[in-house]
């Protein structure tokens, strides 16, 4: 596997742990308890940190690769993924402003909430299972001497300076430590 595509399933991974918590915060809705607001801000933001700026950017940048090299045949599944991906930045938007109403004790608001990562979770899973059987092999095919590997690289810098030195990580100790928390299994290797 190239380092860009294994780059890519090992953030699969952390994402997916991600999913995990977020469905037992949705588990703590059903019973009717309010997850601490620190917990949905922090899920909200590896949303939008890891998932969003840094991962579906290495991504939305592969794509923007594949649709100048390869054929014409691709570009229905890179359109459709970059929808997708769209769609995904609209829910975690209307979660994130749904917060402090539930927090306020709002039950609509609570009701609402519910509803979002239910879409999140299945959107995604569904988005990263079409990824690693469409996508990967196409990346996978490309050449070591496409630029992808120096591509994630700078990609990789610019997240850093988003999120300071280990930015990353941070964000992916924020889910290692509420998957501890809510007692799940975390699959992430990285």
């Amino acid at each position: 596997m190239n380092d860009l595509a294994e780059t890519l399933q090992q953030e699969h991974l952390t994402i997916r742990d991600s999913l995990d918590v977020i469905g037992a915060l949705v588990d703590a809705l059903d019973r009717g308890n309010v997850p601490p607001p620190e917990d949905l801000n922090a899920v909200l933001d590896f949303m939008d940190g890891f998932t969003d700026r840094s991962h579906r950017a290495k991504e939305e940048a592969v794509f923007s690769e594949l649709v100048r090299t390869s054929d014409a045949s691709v570009r229905p599944l890179i359109h459709r993924l970059e929808v997708e991906h769209a769609m995904t930045r609209k829910i975690v938007s209307a979660m994130r402003a749904l917060v402090p109403r539930v927090e306020a004790g709002d039950h609509r608001a609570r009701q609402e909430l519910e509803m979002y990562p239910r879409s999140y979770r299945f959107r995604t899973r569904d988005h990263i299972r079409d990824e690693t059987r469409q996508l990967m092999p196409l990346v996978e095919s490309t050449s070591r001497s496409s630029g992808h590997e120096s591509m994630v690289r700078e990609l990789d810098r610019i997240a850093n300076e988003d999120f300071g030195d280990r930015g990353h990580g941070r964000l992916r100790e924020t889910i290692r430590r509420l998957a501890s928390k809510y007692s799940l299994r975390v699959r992430d290797a990285a």
